[in-house]
């Protein structure tokens, strides 16, 4: 009986005693037992609330207090911006303030405010800027004491914008006559040319696109690049893949071998007389049936 009661006296001192942190009986590898483990954790909250450390054992921070607010850094994203970018504010507050704060963005374009916009966000749609223009925001933050901070980044100068290929170009063998055509946010005037491509290919620099037959010696396999850029060289490609088989210009070589044996065998009076006709004709035609008649020439293989 006496044991008993020893151990039962012992149990409520470590239970009870004001503020006592001697461990408990140790029952298993924890230290704790099924009837104290509560009782220690809220011990082990309570000391580090007290202590102000967090269970890794750093400083717990202090986010919030009673300090008036100070910005520690009002800057633009992105760091490079265009006319098709909205313009982001980054205002960070130092630590300490209250947590009762009120923020407002005054935009501030070539040093005129810009009216009606006070969010965190300058979007490009508005229109409010152009190439060239000097951006900056002004960033205000006032307590419920009406304590307040002001604070300007720097300025953003607006850079020059990328022409962008409207056209949806795949097919190599529908380009003859195709008008390409490009956007620049900038309304900058933009320039074509080819960079790449097989004989007979040409693009005005407008952007229309002229391919004539031209009898190839050997098979020619890549791609056809076209590009547009404006006045300050930023530039866009449009890459159309090609491939002319070497057997068409087996068979161009063919036709041109033909014909020329066909004009040894004929009789020279036969062909002067066809030559002579030949030429009559031509000169009664216009420009276009000319052009018509040269074409048809070409696709034959070379004079008749």
């Amino acid at each position: 009986m006496r044991t008993t009661l020893l151990t039962f006296t012992t149990a409520v001192l470590l239970g009870c005693g004001g503020g006592s942190t001697a461990p408990p009986p140790a029952s298993d590898s924890s230290g704790a037992t099924p009837d104290n483990t509560a009782a220690l954790v809220e011990a082990q909250r309570f000391a580090e609330q007290q202590g102000g450390v967090t269970r890794g054992g750093g400083a717990k921070p202090a986010e919030f207090g009673d300090q008036a607010p100070t910005f520690s850094r009002v800057s633009l994203e992105p760091s490079e911006v265009r006319v098709s970018d909205d313009i982001q504010a980054v205002a960070d507050l130092a630590p300490g303030h209250s947590p009762y704060i009120d923020q407002s963005f005054t935009w501030i374009v070539n040093d005129r405010e810009v009216r009606g916009i006070t969010r965190q966000t300058l979007p490009a749609a508005r229109g409010a800027f152009k190439k060239g223009d000097r951006v900056r925001v002004r960033a205000q933050a006032r307590d419920e004491k009406g304590r307040e901070a002001i604070l300007e980044s720097g300025d953003l100068v607006v850079g020059n914008s990328t022409p962008s290929i409207l056209t949806d170009l795949r097919d190599a063998r529908r380009m003859n006559g195709v008008q390409l055509v490009a956007e620049d946010a900038d309304g900058d005037e933009l320039t074509w040319e080819l960079k790449a491509g097989p004989p007979g290919v040409s693009i005005h620099e407008r952007g229309r696109i002229t391919v004539r037959r031209v009898n190839l010696e050997q098979e020619w396999k890549g791609e056809v690049v076209f590009a547009v850029s404006d006045p300050e060289g930023a530039a866009s490609e449009l890459h159309i893949p090609v491939a002319i088989n070497a057997a068409e210009a087996d068979r161009v070589e063919e036709r041109r071998e033909t014909n020329r044996v066909s004009l040894e065998q004929m009789d020279r009076k036969k062909l002067d007389a066809a030559a002579l006709q030949d030429a009559a004709d031509v000169s009664k035609m216009n420009d276009e049936e000319f052009k018509k008649y040269m074409d048809e020439r070409e696709a034959r293989g070379g004079p008749q």
